[in-house]
């Protein structure tokens, strides 16, 4: 990584991995292991529409989602965070906190996805900035983790007693 880089988009990963809305979910997990990030854009014609994350991926097969039939759309997160590839560090690391998340679509003038940019990435070239990233989103991340768990474990309770109740009969 370039440690004099001034814009995101000379430290940020290039061509990155991405899925369309109907891929299912098993091809979002191939395409997150593929990709050794943490994340998949969620993307038409070259056009950011969302991601999916490895969360999300637990979530859904843990809540009963039949990795093979179910589209990606069903579960993504909207609204993915953008910013554009010539941004500084500065400013990728005040849209991150803005919008509660670690990592970042860079789009080229023309809003097509030229590359993604995650917090440990911006954090060895920008070192404070991202610790304030760190520090704004960790209640945040916190907060929507301990939920998460919450609801997965409570999609795991019923399935349990479902197939207790399907063995009784």
């Amino acid at each position: 990584m370039a440690k004099n880089a001034s814009q995101v988009h000379e430290i940020a990963r290039r061509q990155p991995q991405q899925v369309l809305p109907t891929a299912s979910l098993a091809q979002a997990a191939q395409a997150l292991e593929r990709s050794n990030q943490g994340f998949i854009p969620v993307s038409v014609n070259g056009r950011p529409q969302g991601i999916v994350t490895a969360w999300n991926l637990a979530q859904a097969v843990a809540r009963g989602h039949d990795p093979h039939s179910t589209p990606v759309r069903s579960i993504m997160e909207r609204r993915p965070a953008t910013i554009h590839a010539s941004a500084s560090f500065e400013e990728a690391a005040q849209m991150m906190e803005e919008e509660q998340t670690r990592a970042l679509c860079l789009c080229d003038d023309s809003g097509q996805l030229v590359g993604t940019l995650t917090l440990d990435q911006l954090s060895h070239v920008a070192p404070e900035a991202a610790g304030r990233v760190l520090q704004s989103t960790a209640c945040e991340l916190a907060a929507s983790e301990a939920s998460a768990a919450a609801a997965v474990s409570s999609a795991v309770q019923l399935k349990a007693r479902a197939s207790a109740r399907s063995e009784a009969a």
